[in-house]
C-alpha cells in the first residue's frame, strides 16, 4: 500500500464510463491499491466509501479506486461504513509513514506489518483496521483462501531480485562506467509505478545504500 496522488475532478462523471475507469487505473499505476499487484485484465473500480452507505459519492472521482478482484473479495464489505471500520485512504492519508511494510525472504515468506502510531486515536484505529486487512491479503490471516501464497511468492521474487541488484550496484558497479545505468534502473524500481514498490522501499532503507 503506497501513497497515491489523484487529480481532483470537479465536473460530473459517470463511474461506469470506460474513459473514467481507465483514468483511475492509470492514476493508480495499473496497480491494486491494497496489494500493489498489477492485474492484467481483472482490475475493478472500487468505491472506497461504499455506494450503499454514501450514495452521494457514487460518481465522485476521488472515491474511485483501482483494486484487483482478489482483494475486492477479501476486503470486508463493511469497511469504511462507519468510523469504527475505516481503513487508511492512500490518496489522503500518509500510508507509507503509517505502516512499516516488509517481508521475510526466507522459507517463512511472511509479510511484516508494523503500525506507526500517532497521538490521534481515530487515525490509529484506521491503521489497525488496515493492518488487519493486509494480514488477510498478504498472510492469509482469517481466510480459507490460498491466493495469498501466490501473491507472497511473487513479492518475494521481486524483492529478492531488487535486493540482489542493490548489492551488485554497491559491490561491483559503483565507480565503473556502468554505475549511472545501474543506478537509474534501481531508482526506477523505487518509484510508485514499480511492482510492490512499498516492499522495495523498505529493503532499500534497511540496506542503507546511497544512489
Amino acid at each position: 500500500m503506497i501513497n497515491i496522488e489523484k487529480e481532483r475532478v470537479e465536473e460530473s462523471i459517470n463511474y461506469k464510463d470506460e474513459a473514467i475507469r481507465e483514468k483511475v487505473v492509470q492514476e493508480f499505476f495499473n496497480k491494486c491499491y491494497l496489494c500493489e499487484g498489477k492485474p492484467i485484465q481483472n482490475y475493478e473500480i472500487d468505491h472506497f466509501y461504499p455506494q450503499g452507505i454514501y450514495p452521494h459519492l457514487v460518481n465522485q472521482y476521488e472515491n474511485l479506486f483501482c483494486i484487483c478482484s482478489k482483494c475486492n473479495k477479501l476486503r470486508e464489505k463493511k469497511s469504511n461504513t462507519s468510523s469504527e471500520n475505516e481503513i487508511l485512504n492512500c490518496c489522503e492519508d500518509d500510508v507509507e509513514n503509517s505502516i512499516y511494510l516488509s517481508i521475510k525472504l526466507d522459507s517463512c515468506k511472511k509479510a511484516i506489518l508494523i503500525p506507526i502510531y500517532t497521538e490521534d486515536e481515530h487515525f490509529n484505529k484506521k491503521i489497525d483496521n488496515t493492518i488487519k486487512l493486509l494480514e488477510k491479503i498478504y498472510n492469509g490471516v482469517g481466510t480459507t483462501s490460498e491466493a495469498y501464497r501466490c501473491l507472497r511468492d511473487d513479492i518475494v521474487d521481486e524483492v529478492l531480485s531488487f535486493k540482489s541488484e542493490l548489492q551488485m550496484y554497491q559491490d561491483d558497479y559503483r565507480g565503473t562506467r556502468f554505475e549511472k545505468r545501474f543506478r537509474d534502473r534501481l531508482i526506477k524500481e523505487l518509484k510508485s509505478d514499480s511492482l510492490y514498490s512499498g516492499f522495495k522501499k523498505t529493503i532499500f532503507m534497511n540496506m542503507k545504500i546511497e544512489l
